[in-house]
């Protein structure tokens, strides 16, 4: 059983600012770019609001834990570990919803602190290659980093998998393959439902770079992603899976 999520080329070779297509495209440039940073905005809010509020909490609790009966103290203990766990995910989230790491280090270190934070979050065990020997362009960088992180984050709330493989290689010059794979229950989850507006964003944010992103799957076997990117501004749809 296969679904196609997009394989729709949306190459052009001589874009017009009167152009519709052209038109439509750079639209979608700009509210990219605007989540991009709203996204950073949030995580920057959870950062710094939240994590005040947290500590201040520690402080009240440290203090209670002084005055408190021994009995007390032992709730109190279990109060601040939570507080502290607590921390620790809305830090790691609010790094995921823009990492700093992807614009100063790049695509893999980021990838690698993203699968990191899902495996702690979901008990899933996620392996991840990636043969990448140059950095991309940052438009690309993010769509692939959004693509795993969405796709990553379904596979946790709907597919009931255990394992997930992702992988990220050049296969030819210019051409990337980015394949999430998991043994969920395939199609039988809303993961790649058309409603589900997630993937539906990462589909048009791939389009716009000419590239293809398609499901496969069965229900009961799991599902697997693949999405194909230029990074050249070659055509993706050129180069279909085999």
């Amino acid at each position: 059983m296969n679904g196609q999520l997009g394989t729709k080329s949306l190459s052009n070779p001589s874009p017009c600012d009167d152009c519709p297509h052209f038109r439509a495209d750079d639209a979608l440039r700009r509210v990219n770019a605007a989540l991009e940073q709203q996204a950073r905005s949030i995580g920057q809010a959870l950062h710094d609001e939240t994590g005040q509020t947290l500590a201040a909490a520690q402080v009240s609790l440290a203090e209670a834990y002084e005055f408190a009966h021994a009995t007390v103290r032992v709730h109190l203990t279990s109060v601040k570990n939570n507080l502290e766990a607590l921390e620790q995910q809305i830090r790691q989230l609010s790094h995921e919803l823009r990492p700093r790491v992807l614009d100063e280090l790049g695509l893999i270190p980021a990838l690698n602190f993203l699968i990191d934070g899902m495996r702690m979050r979901s008990r899933i065990s996620i392996s991840f290659t990636a043969k990448l020997e140059v950095r991309v362009p940052g438009v690309v960088e993010t769509a692939i980093y959004r693509l795993v992180q969405e796709a990553l984050t379904n596979v946790h709330r709907h597919s009931r998998a255990t394992r997930v493989l992702v992988e990220l290689e050049e296969r030819r010059p210019g051409l990337l393959w980015c394949r999430i794979r998991d043994n969920g229950v395939g199609f039988d989850s809303p993961l790649y439902s058309p409603s589900g507006l997630g993937l539906v964003g990462i589909r048009d944010r791939l389009l716009m770079l000419g590239a293809t992103l398609t499901a496969d799957g069965e229900p009961g076997r799991g599902t697997e992603l693949l999405a194909i990117i230029p990074v050249e501004g070659r055509d993706a749809f050129e180069h279909s899976a085999r």
